[in-house]
């Protein structure tokens, strides 16, 4: 079943999926990658089957799957989401020149070791299917390694199958005492249209007002109320479904008097970016959506225009989140620019930036309070990973003392306690992979397990049971994670009476499970 499982990562690799490991080329004549034969956005169907291995695994049994790819058609790189019986098993990109499909010394973890795979397949443009042959290697510590050789089918059943990506940059000016001119970015090359929704609230009450054809990237909404705060958002949309929604963006209609004028703003901050700026009428509940398109240096200015006369409180955010300046009923006259010096307040937080050295995704990440009896609440946001290489901060942190806790793709972790968070300052922990192992105790024997010990070798005292509930009889497992890796221990295993185990002087190597089987 180890091989199985490693087989059917390696179809969803080899339908041009994984390249986190290939790489570009390029230069000279003929010496690039060649343009793409076709777009292979849509919906594929895989079959593999293993040819030969000396893994002793059986050859010839065939595994199905279902994927589901983005590709713009024009360019080497692609993406795609890869199932097992409806289950999403990866989340892979690729590359494809002319026909040509391959993977080249493509490393990632399996089932407690390492599989690098080297593929190459050849698209038919006739028959949308990619057909070729996968090499590969699996090591594992402490068991050795083996290699193997697949062959793959993936067809696809349907096209198109991709919804568009999210508008960005979506701008609202007021033209008007009822009309607001709105522009954004398409990111998008397979929409259909895009569907425009406005309300007089920032955060509810959005209804549908208009649609637009394919690549046009303004609107202008009319018969609006004088003097009115409206918010905007846009999404793409085509036969697949809609895009997620680009920014918000708000604009105030001008009084029946007409006009507008202008707000400058100087960053008046001794060393720090000025990072959001907000706008409101004077005296509304919402600040809105930041109106900065870019951070401000200390001494730099920014203008916002087109702003209706009237009377507004302005809100400006500097670095760290915590350093900021409020300006309340701020009068913007027709015609003329109102200027303000932004001065922040003294840093009260700070900030804790985690960068991704090793190999793996990281998929969870917990920060608490040093000496926290609990890790709490996953600090990612829903269906985030960091991928290698990847950087992740946490904001506005209360100075003091934190532990640390990331969970990696491979299932073990790197724990840290008691890292220190100064106001003001940015402090960055380069992580280069899980600094913990894992016990994995098999109870084999006619005994049931009740409590169990673990210490470093040679300690004194054996410390508190560290089981929740008990081991039963049959080979039955428990497994201790997020033990500290390159560390020798001393564990038991106690039973009822004095029917009891013990094991010495064992060695917990990082990123690793130790085995212990009892038996009687």
């Amino acid at each position: 079943m180890k091989r199985l499982f490693r087989i059917m990562i390696l179809v969803l690799t080899m339908a041009g999926l994984l390249t986190a490991c290939g790489g570009g080329g390029g230069g000279g004549e003929g010496g690039g990658p060649q343009p793409p034969a076709a777009n292979i956005s849509g919906e594929w169907s895989i079959t593999s089957t293993v040819t030969s291995n000396n893994c002793g695994d059986q050859n010839g049994v065939p595994d199905y799957f279902s994927a589901n790819i983005t590709h713009d058609g024009t360019s080497n790189s692609f993406s795609g989401l890869f199932y097992q019986s409806g289950v999403l098993v990866a989340s892979c990109n690729g590359t494809i020149s002319g026909t040509s499909v391959t993977i080249p010394n493509c490393s990632y973890p399996e089932d407690g070791g390492t599989t690098t795979s080297n593929v190459s397949g050849t698209l038919n443009t006739s028959s949308m299917k990619i057909s070729g042959t996968d090499s590969w290697t699996y090591s594992e510590l402490g068991w050795g390694s083996c290699s193997g050789q697949s062959d793959w089918d993936a067809t696809r059943t349907g096209g198109d199958a991709i919804a568009p990506a999210a508008p960005s940059g979506l701008g609202a000016t007021a033209a008007s005492s009822s009309t607001i001119d709105l522009t954004w970015t398409d990111n998008s090359n397979n929409e259909a249209g895009f569907k425009i929704e406005r309300s007089t609230s920032s955060t509810t009450g959005f209804t549908q007002i208009g649609i637009v054809s394919a690549n046009i990237t303004s609107y202008t909404s009319s018969s609006l109320n004088a003097s009115t705060t409206y918010y905007y958002r846009v999404r793409a949309y085509n036969s697949a479904g809609d895009s997620s929604y680009s920014n918000t963006a708000y604009a105030m209609t001008s009084g029946t008097g007409g006009g507008t004028g202008s707000l400058k703003i100087t960053n008046g901050a001794a060393s720090y970016t000025m990072n959001d700026v907000y706008l409101k009428t004077a005296g509304s509940s919402s600040w809105g959506t930041d109106q900065l398109m870019s951070t401000i240096a200390v001494g730099g200015t920014f203008t916002l225009t087109n702003i209706p006369a009237g009377s507004y409180d302005l809100k400006v955010v500097f670095q760290y989140g915590a350093t900021y300046y409020q300006y309340s009923s701020i009068t913007i006259t027709a015609g003329a620019t109102a200027l303000v010096t932004a001065t922040p307040s003294a840093p009260v937080t700070g900030e804790y930036k985690i960068t991704n050295g090793s190999s793996f995704s990281m998929t969870e990440m917990y920060f608490v309070q040093a000496g926290s009896s609990s890790w709490g609440v996953n600090q990612l946001p829903s269906s985030t990973s960091i991928a290698a290489g990847g950087a992740f901060t946490l904001t506005s942190i209360s100075p003091g003392y934190y532990d640390l806790k990331v969970v990696f793709s491979s299932g073990f972790s790197y724990v840290y306690y008691s890292t220190n968070v100064i106001a003001g300052i940015t402090t960055w922990a380069p992580i280069n992979g899980p600094n913990t192992g894992w016990l994995k105790v098999v109870n084999s024997s006619s005994y049931t397990v009740w409590d169990f010990y673990l210490k470093k070798a040679g300690a004194s005292s054996w410390g508190s049971d560290l089981l929740q509930t008990y081991i039963s009889t049959g080979g039955f497992t428990w497994t201790l994670k997020d033990i500290p890796g390159g560390y020798y221990y001393d564990a038991e295993a106690d039973s009822t009476g004095l029917s009891y185990w013990q094991k010495f002087n064992f060695y917990i190597t990082t990123g690793a499970t130790y085995t212990w089987t009892l038996i009687n």
